[in-house]
């Protein structure tokens, strides 16, 4: 008997070897060939550094965007593993965990758009930027399965306008407007900032169902090219394990032919095929079993993808229906808006009259005040003046009483001298005759005569000059008197003329506070008639005794 070789050729260590470490023999060798050092212009040192950056950049943006607009940002994004701990550890498992690893993505994107329909204010950076080791997977699978052409290739990265939109700093702080308001049918007074506030959350909804509607087509055009690929890659795999298995067979037997064995040594390998064989059917069983079973799964996750998007759907037309309704209503607002507006420029222009003519009214009303303050002025002085010419005139009369007086007593004094003049005249005259008497007496003796002679008559001539000198000084006296009292009874008719234009002064004043104030109360009209009357009163008195005094 020829025994075996005991070296084992490398076809047989191969054909020896299990499925397990088939597969962990090919994952070292995609690792080693993807390990790698492959630098070119797409795949530049500083490649990873600087997307992973602008990833950074953008999600802080979008956080801010999201703060700007108090919405509430859930963070779903984890940071993935390295592409070793992505995959399985073989070949034929790890396919269908690649294929669920999107398919979960997509049925998170649809529970998103759920919520995204649900509450239109919220907004989740998941739905603009799938994950990066989702996107590496199916970038893998076009590779793995030959007939796909490269057009069909998932690896396709969103258009730029599907990504989130972002709004600058200054376009997000608010304008300055004005505190209006509108009044809805109901009653209810709504901010105008509070209506521009909702058409602009309305924009940016609409404006995120657009971008969602077309993430939507394009994830569903992705599911379909997954799919397609999916299956294309587990038919074309299943197909190339089966040959490959067939091959290694015929390799087997070809060289268990060529090879001279004892018939022990043949049973024993034949044994050890068999067992190999019933393994390997076995094992190829399950896979089948979990490939069907992923298959079902799949295609539970497509048909609940496309109830969410039925359903998003049907949101959208809701919201689309509600977006009409508000925008009708937010017409009519603008028509009432606009009627108001009109409305507010006629009453500000009525306003600014009221108020011209307000400004004019206090101004009529502080020229009245101050005409009234100077009347009141004029008023005390005036009667300051009148009880300086009622103390003036009763002084004028006191002194046109003394004078009198003095006038009287100066009459009755210039009576007796005229009188004393006249004794005295006709004493001389009988003195004169005695002498003419004595000198036709006595014609030849002429002797000068004595001093006791002469003196009489001197003194009766220096008597006579004196009562003249008296006389007329007693006159020029009464003419100083008579000429003061006129000049006083001047003074007091000049005073009653100014006290009479004094009184028509203050009643015409009295008319014209009347004539610009409102009727006073009935207690301040009774007040002003008792002053008046008292003051009239008063007037005629002193009228009367300036009047009496005249007469004396």
């Amino acid at each position: 008997m020829i025994s075996p070789d005991p070296r084992p050729s490398p076809g047989l260590a191969r054909w020896a070897e299990s499925y397990e470490a088939k597969c962990e023999r090919r994952q070292e060798t995609r690792e080693s060939r993807r390990c790698r050092p492959n630098v070119t212009t797409c795949r530049q040192v500083g490649k990873a550094l600087r997307i992973q950056q602008r990833e950074q950049l953008q999600r802080a943006r979008q956080q801010e965007f999201f703060k700007r607009r108090n919405l509430e940002v859930e963070e779903k994004r984890k940071i993935q593993s390295p592409r070793a701990k992505e995959r399985g550890p073989s070949r034929r498992p790890g396919q269908p965990t690649d294929l669920k690893e999107p398919l979960s993505w997509a049925h998170r994107i649809s529970s998103t758009r759920q919520q995204v329909s649900g509450t239109s204010s919220e907004v989740f950076p998941t739905q603009s930027h799938p994950p990066s080791g989702t996107w590496r997977d199916l970038a893998d699978l076009p590779s793995q399965a030959g007939d796909l052409s490269p057009k069909d290739s998932p690896t396709k990265k969103p258009p730029r306008h599907h990504r989130g939109t972002q709004t600058k700093a200054e376009a997000a702080q608010p304008t300055i407007k004005n505190d209006a308001s509108q009044q809805t049918n109901c009653g209810v007074a709504v901010l105008d900032k509070e209506i521009i506030q909702l058409s602009e959350y309305l924009k940016e909804a609409l404006q995120r169902e657009l971008v969602l509607k077309q993430k939507m087509v394009v994830l569903q055009d992705l599911l379909s090219t997954l799919i397609r690929a999916s299956d294309s890659s587990w038919k074309g795999q299943l197909n190339e394990d089966i040959l490959k298995g067939k091959l290694r067979s015929l390799e087997n037997q070809l060289h268990t032919c060529t090879q001279k064995y004892s018939p022990g040594g043949m049973k024993k390998v034949l044994l050890e095929m068999e067992d190999q064989k019933n393994s390997y059917e076995q094992k190829a069983k399950e896979s089948l079993q979990k490939v069907l079973e992923e298959k079902m799964s799949a295609e539970q996750q497509l048909q609940s993808t496309q109830r969410s998007l039925a359903l998003a759907e049907q949101k959208c037309e809701e919201w689309r229906s509600q977006y009409e309704a508000l925008k009708e209503a937010w017409r009519n607002l603008g028509t009432q808006h606009r009627e108001l507006e009109s409305q507010l420029h006629v009453l500000q222009s009525k306003l600014q009259g009221a108020d011209s003519r307000d400004l004019q009214m206090n101004q009529a009303l502080r020229l009245l005040e101050n005409e009234h303050q100077e009347l009141q002025a004029k008023i005390e002085h005036l009667q300051g003046d009148r009880d300086l010419h009622s103390s003036d005139t009763q002084h004028l009369q006191d002194q046109l009483k003394k004078s009198e007086e003095e006038k009287l007593a100066l009459v009755a004094k210039v009576q007796q001298l005229q009188s004393l003049l006249q004794n005295q005249s006709l004493q001389l005259q009988e003195q004169e005759k005695l002498l003419t008497k004595k000198d036709q007496a006595l014609p030849m003796w002429s002797p000068k005569p004595s001093h006791n002679e002469v003196e009489p008559e001197g003194t009766g001539k220096e008597k006579e000059w004196d009562f003249r000198d008296q006389l007329q000084k007693k006159t020029l006296q009464l003419q100083a008197k008579e000429k003061e009292c006129r000049e006083l009874h001047l003074e007091l008719d000049n005073l009653s003329d100014e006290y009479l234009s004094c009184l028509r002064k203050l009643q015409h004043c009295r008319e014209e506070l009347n004539q610009s104030h409102e009727p006073p109360p009935r207690r301040q009209r009774g007040r002003w008639l008792s002053m008046l009357m008292v003051m009239i009163a008063i007037a005629l008195a002193v009228f009367l005794a300036n009047k009496d005094s005249l007469m004396i």
